[in-house]
């Protein structure tokens, strides 16, 4: 739900669009569909399917951390998403934790992928992959949570599919980890996380790094890498050695 001001409607209208772009394609599971939107009373309601989960930020304060396999695996089903979308022209652009919905089994005590359906929402920051990069950043609120940006978005404005890719990155890290990979405190302000971002490599020195496989690490690397020309896909990720070893038994 978001108020038909003028400052909203490009959100609106951004969100709208692609969620319909998305369902012509004929949707993808792991991307909330759309169901329709109206207006009413001066709020413009755009209505997706019902999701009966909790924020993989939430599920992440419950859990903390989880295997290597099952972070390979719910990170293969958001890798699978983002194909979907990049290759029917939307870049996500907002992606992190909070816009993420988790389906859990009715216990709660998820042991595998089977256990754990992933969801994307939250579209209102889309943009388009065929759009040039500078046109894309002027078409944005820019409103994105800046911890999950990448240094060429935060330096040059710079706003392609490789940014989806970067937060994908951090995502990956944040499940195997319990901590944002530029903020290993959680204390840090937005200011110092910028900087670390735009200044620093990603780091594997904490304890819980240490059963980590180095194939996993490596995968995390190339989905942080600073030069988006360089930074893995999302079919690149799902041909990575350690996915497909952890979603092979699947």
């Amino acid at each position: 739900m978001v108020q038909d001001l003028p400052g909203n409607q490009a959100e609106v209208e951004r969100e709208e669009r692609a969620l319909r772009r998305l369902e012509r394609a004929g949707g993808h599971e792991n991307i909330a569909g759309y169901e329709r939107s109206y207006c009413h009373d001066d709020f413009h309601y755009v209505v997706l399917e019902y999701v009966p989960g909790i924020s993989l930020h939430s599920y992440m304060e419950k859990h903390r951390t989880l295997s290597t396999t099952l972070a390979l695996r719910l990170v293969a089903q958001l890798a699978d998403a983002l194909s979907f979308m990049h290759a029917n022209d939307i870049i996500h652009r907002d992606l992190k934790p909070e816009n993420i919905m988790t389906i859990v089994n009715e216990d709660g005590k998820s042991t595998s992928c089977r256990d754990v359906t992933l969801k994307i929402i939250d579209l209102g920051s889309a943009g388009s992959v065929s759009v040039p990069e500078k046109e894309n950043a002027r078409s944005s609120t820019l409103s994105g949570t800046r911890c999950y940006w990448p240094p060429e978005a935060l330096e040059r404005q710079e706003m392609t599919a490789a940014m989806d890719m970067w937060a994908l990155g951090c995502i990956l890290y944040i499940l195997l980890s319990g901590r944002h990979p530029f903020d290993l405190t959680g204390c840090s302000t937005e200011k110092q996380v910028i900087h670390r971002i735009t200044t620093t490599q990603v780091s594997f020195l904490l304890p819980e790094w240490h059963d980590v496989p180095m194939e996993t690490k490596t995968l995390i690397q190339g989905l942080l890498e600073k030069d988006p020309r360089h930074r893995f896909t999302a079919d690149q990720v799902l041909d990575h050695p350690a996915v497909i070893e952890a979603t092979k038994a699947m």
